[in-house]
C-alpha cells in the first residue's frame, strides 16, 4: 500500500499467481485513496525475473521499471536516482538483493530497476 502512495511511483503493477492473491491485493489496496494507480495482472504461475522483464517490455515499453517483491516499500531515498525523465537508463540495472529494515514494520527481499528496451533476463 505504501508504494501506491509514493510520489515517484506512477503505477503499481501487481503480478499475482492466483485469484486468492488478486483478492488479497484488492483488499489491501481498497484502504488506499490512490489505489487507482494499481493494475493487477493474474500471471497464473510463480513469477520469475524473466517473466517480469517480458511483462515490463510488453506493457511498459520505454519506461523506467522497478520490479519488487510484495514486501518491498520505497521511501524518500528513491529520489537519489534522479529524474527518471532525464536519467540515462540505457542498458542499466540497479539491484538490491537483500535489505534488512530493523523496526516493527519492515521488509526484506529483492528489487531491481531496468530499462525495458535494453535488458533481458532470459
Amino acid at each position: 500500500a505504501r508504494n501506491l502512495q509514493h510520489p515517484r511511483v506512477a503505477k503499481v503493477h501487481a503480478l499475482v499467481e492466483t485469484t486468492e492473491d488478486e483478492a488479497f491485493v484488492r483488499h489491501v489496496a481498497a484502504a488506499v485513496p490512490s489505489s487507482r494507480h494499481l493494475k493487477i495482472e493474474r500471471h497464473g504461475r510463480r513469477l520469475t525475473f524473466g517473466a517480469a522483464a517480458r511483462y515490463a517490455r510488453r506493457e511498459l515499453d520505454g519506461q523506467v521499471v522497478a520490479v519488487a517483491n510484495a514486501d518491498i516499500f520505497f521511501d524518500e531515498t528513491l529520489s537519489r536516482l534522479g529524474d527518471t525523465h532525464t536519467l540515462d537508463m540505457a542498458g542499466a540495472v540497479f539491484a538490491l538483493s537483500r535489505w534488512e529494515w530493523i523496526c516493527d514494520v519492515g521488509g526484506g527481499g529483492a528489487f531491481f530497476f531496468f530499462d525495458t528496451e535494453n535488458v533481458t533476463f532470459d
